[in-house]
């Protein structure tokens, strides 16, 4: 994705109920340092999308962010998630 310095992200993640997996981590990543600027962990089902976030999240420049979704641990599961982001 790509955004504006300055601008707010938030980031949204939901298991919903049913799935068959020990929950998900999404990171918000710098791609030109690769560093982590903020996540969160869906690690039970959760009835809304909106319940589990990252909290603002302020970019520090302008161009490309990676999103990434991957399990909380090493288990296999399979199973629908749901993901959000808004730019402010």
């Amino acid at each position: 994705m790509t955004g504006t310095q300055g601008q707010s992200l938030i980031a949204y993640l939901q298991t919903p109920q049913g799935s068959q997996y020990p929950g998900l981590v999404l990171q918000v990543i710098d791609t030109t340092s690769g560093a982590v600027l903020g996540s969160v962990a869906s690690l039970n089902p959760t009835p809304t999308l909106e319940d589990q976030s990252t909290g603002s999240i302020v970019l520090p420049y302008s161009g490309a962010y990676t999103i990434r979704v991957e399990g909380a641990s090493d288990r296999n599961g399979a199973g629908a998630y749901r993901f959000k982001i808004v730019l402010q």
